[in-house]
């Protein structure tokens, strides 16, 4: 008995009623609603795991595509930086007077800062270094 399924038993319940209460025409009738509900619950189950499997495909699916975008962003990213870091080269490289200006600028200020700190006890003093050393720094700065 265990091997039996239960729509048997159901069957098999409504067909001994069907013949203790029911006429041979009533039995039929019966028995096709019976075998209707079943048909109609099994087939109500398979579309509801059809219907889970289709959301576990969608999910999935949906997921590569976020991890596939997220790949794609990295990638735009990187290259937008390797972009960025050719332009300044390429433009130090092309501009190499700017590129020595910008550095003998920064090294004065960076003079200038040793100055102040050196003199910080003397603002005469530091007012005079600064003055003339920015004076002289920025003649030789504008006359190349």
């Amino acid at each position: 008995m265990s091997g039996m399924h239960p729509q048997w038993f159901v069957l098999n319940h409504i067909d001994i009623h069907c013949r203790q209460n029911s006429s041979e025409e009533d039995r039929k009738v019966i028995k096709e609603k019976a075998i209707e509900e079943l048909m109609a619950k099994r087939f109500a189950k398979g579309k509801s795991k059809e219907y889970h499997e289709h959301q576990l495909m969608v999910s999935q699916q949906k997921k590569r595509e976020e991890e596939k975008k997220h790949r794609r962003e990295e990638a735009t990213e990187t290259e937008n930086e390797a972009r960025q870091n050719k332009k300044a080269k390429t433009s130090q490289a092309q501009h190499p007077f700017a590129a020595r200006m910008q550095a003998r600028f920064r090294q004065m200020m960076a003079n200038l800062e040793a100055d102040v700190m050196a003199h910080g006890h003397d603002r005469l003093a530091v007012a005079g270094v600064s003055r003339d050393g920015v004076e002289e720094e920025m003649r030789g700065f504008l006359g190349h």
